[in-house]
């Protein structure tokens, strides 16, 4: 997220647009994470969400930590409370359910509202975990967060019904400056990793 793997200096521009529209700034390159001071990286993954925090690129002892959940394991569990309270509903994979959730066909499709009903209600569950974890590192570093970072391919499945929530969560949390907080877009999900790899290979040549 910090330096471009092309060009070994500060990665700017699409990675950081919606951030820099969304606290309407001037611009944003790596180099500001690199200045933010304590950032506070969220991974969301299938069935894990890990908790770092690194300060001008490097991690801060103590002070990283996982849970066991993630969207994957928020989705399966809704399965099975769907098809506890609904026996005839038939076993099915994630994908299946997720889609008939979303579906949405309109004021009559009791079922897409219904599954969408107990996604929403384990999603909400581990939106809590994030959020308590977050007030921990708060008050383990006394409120010195200077961003916050939400990535991995969880983080896009949530954002749409987390974003202002987390937000809101966060202003209340610094009341004086709250640290800007940045959604990887999809696309850089699987490459990051990657990314940091060639970096770190091609400045050790």
């Amino acid at each position: 997220m910090i330096f471009d793997p092309e060009r070994l200096n500060y990665r700017q521009g699409e990675i950081f647009d919606d951030l820099v529209e969304e606290y309407a700034l001037s611009d944003f390159t790596g180099e500001d994470i690199l200045k933010a001071g304590n950032v506070l990286i969220i991974d969301i993954g299938d069935g894990t969400i890990d908790f770092a925090v690194t300060n001008k690129g490097i991690r801060v002892p103590n002070q990283n930590r996982s849970i066991l959940n993630g969207v994957g394991i928020s989705a399966e569990n809704a399965i099975d409370a769907l098809r506890q309270k609904y026996p005839v509903i038939a076993p099915m994979d994630r994908q299946t359910f997720i889609k008939i959730a979303n579906k949405n066909q309109g004021p009559n499709d009791k079922e897409s509202k219904v599954y969408k009903s107990f996604l929403d209600e384990q999603t909400s569950n581990l939106e809590r975990q994030i959020i308590e974890q977050v007030r921990d590192f708060h008050r383990a570093l006394h409120g010195q967060i200077g961003m916050i970072v939400l990535c991995g391919g969880g983080a896009n499945v949530l954002k749409n019904h987390f974003h202002d929530r987390f937000k809101g969560v966060i202003q209340n949390l610094f009341p004086f400056n709250a640290p800007y907080i940045l959604w990887v877009r999809k696309k850089y999900a699987q490459t990051l990793n990657l990314d940091g790899l060639v970096v770190r290979a091609k400045v050790m040549k």
